[in-house]
């Protein structure tokens, strides 16, 4: 009977309190999740932008898909709201396929939204509508290109290293 009584008093967990630990877990993890959006600003890097817009590369969801060809993520940002069926919008988030080879692209899917606030519309392409989908070439010295050209460069740089 001693026995059972100082394992009891040498339990590190008083079972009246169990509930504490997972409940400051959920409560973390909901925090991190109401006050660190995960399109955290700091994965962005700004690597085109004209007098209309400005685009930027997640430089955390880069993935190589073959030689010289990336899965990546762009965020371009508009001066002036866009519609798109009658839905105001800012902000567009498009995950691509890029060939660096001769900087051409194809769409995975487009998130259309008011910058810091809801989304508007999202179009997502399965794998084989991707597949099936013609390479968009950038149009020569558009700000696309720029962007194109940064993207690649960012991408080789990392997937050299590796």
């Amino acid at each position: 009977m001693s026995r059972d009584r100082d394992r009891t008093r040498r339990s590190p967990i008083d079972p009246r309190r169990a509930w504490v630990g997972p409940l400051l877990a959920a409560v973390t993890v909901i925090a991190w999740k109401i006050f660190i959006p995960a399109d955290n600003e700091t994965h962005w890097m700004l690597i085109a932008r004209d007098s209309s817009y400005s685009i930027s590369l997640d430089t955390t969801r880069i993935d190589r898909a073959f030689e010289r060809g990336y899965d990546i993520w762009y965020r371009t940002d508009h001066v002036m709201t866009r519609f798109y069926k009658e839905k105001s919008f800012n902000r567009e988030t498009v995950r691509a396929e890029i060939a660096c080879r001769n900087l051409a692209f194809k769409v995975v899917s487009t998130t259309l939204s008011v910058r810091g606030g809801a989304t508007v519309e999202r179009q997502v392409n399965t794998r084989d509508d991707v597949q099936r989908q013609a390479w968009h070439r950038v149009e020569p010295g558009s700000t696309e290109a720029d962007a194109a050209r940064a993207t690649c460069i960012v991408a080789d740089s990392r997937w050299r290293r590796g």
